[in-house]
């Protein structure tokens, strides 16, 4: 059986972390699924969840200072064990039958070292804010436009990630330095249009309100990657147009148009558990035409 290692770096989100382990445990691999949880000593009381959580659910944590999001990241995957890796952040939550449609998707496509899905962007309650709908072949886009995917609705083949990944150097743009380095290696990319994951909307969090793709951060991927900075002024709205006409052919914007009808309506709710009547209509989305 394909074990899974899902990494979650915390740090004082206890508020939300309980539906993120939730969301875990409920899936239907549960078995043959770990959560690596690594938290930066949390004070509000979440080392007391993970210990509650630890005697039921196959959870793996430790709490102790670390040097942010990216260290956390590193250090889970080193305690983790399985071929496929999950990125769910503690404020994030997986929707019912992600790891199994997933792990089910890699077995099917031994070519494929990433997999990633859509996502709904949910508030801080748990009620649904909007859609986020995606595409296969991300390569241009991803590039020039900026990081579109979303790291909580993305898995990878673990040998493709090597030992530590996540530049710590790093506080915002992390993923798409991990993104464009997978894809800069060759490592191919898939999308599945079913919503893996819920992205929570809050003021707490480290991207809340940044906005900008010209910060000092998105220069030292860009340098990295050889995507010059005086070709970055050209090179976005090149990307943004391939981007939007890539979700026109793939149904995105539709799926998203329809998804508005949703907007408020109950999810997730705050031990993670999932509201079915709205969560059938989100799958309604992915099945008209």
């Amino acid at each position: 059986m394909t074990t899974v290692s899902i990494l979650t770096p915390s740090y004082n989100y206890a508020q939300f972390l309980r539906a993120a382990l939730a969301s875990v445990s409920a899936q239907e691999t549960c078995e043959s699924v770990e959560h690596v949880v690594s938290d930066g000593a949390s004070s509000d009381g979440t080392r007391d969840l993970l210990r509650s959580f630890q005697s039921r659910h196959r959870l793996v944590w430790s709490s102790s200072p670390d040097r942010g999001q990216s260290d956390a990241l590193n250090r889970a995957l080193e305690a983790s064990s399985g071929d496929i890796i999950g990125w769910l952040n503690a404020d994030d939550v997986y929707l019912p039958g992600a790891i199994q449609t997933v792990t089910d998707y890699f077995s099917a496509h031994p070519d494929v070292g990433v997999v990633f899905g859509d996502v709904v962007m949910i508030h801080e309650d748990g009620a649904v804010a909007r859609l986020i709908a995606l595409y296969d072949r991300p390569r241009l886009p991803l590039r020039w436009r900026g990081c579109m995917l979303q790291s909580t609705a993305t898995f990878f083949r673990r040998d493709v990630l090597g030992d530590a990944p996540w530049d710590v150097q790093l506080r915002t743009v992390m993923d798409w330095d991990v993104f464009l380095g997978l894809q800069g290696s060759g490592v191919a990319f898939a999308h599945l249009a079913r919503p893996l994951a819920g992205f929570r909307l809050h003021s707490a969090q480290v991207t809340h309100g940044l906005d900008s793709r010209s910060t000092d951060e998105h220069r030292i991927v860009r340098a990295r990657h050889r995507n010059a900075a005086h070709t970055a002024a050209l090179a976005r709205p090149i990307g943004d147009a391939i981007h939007g006409l890539k979700k026109v052919r793939a149904g995105s914007y539709r799926r998203e148009g329809a998804a508005r009808a949703l907007a408020s309506l109950p999810l997730v709710a705050g031990d993670g558990s999932v509201d079915e009547t709205t969560w059938r209509k989100v799958l309604d989305l992915y099945r008209a035409r």
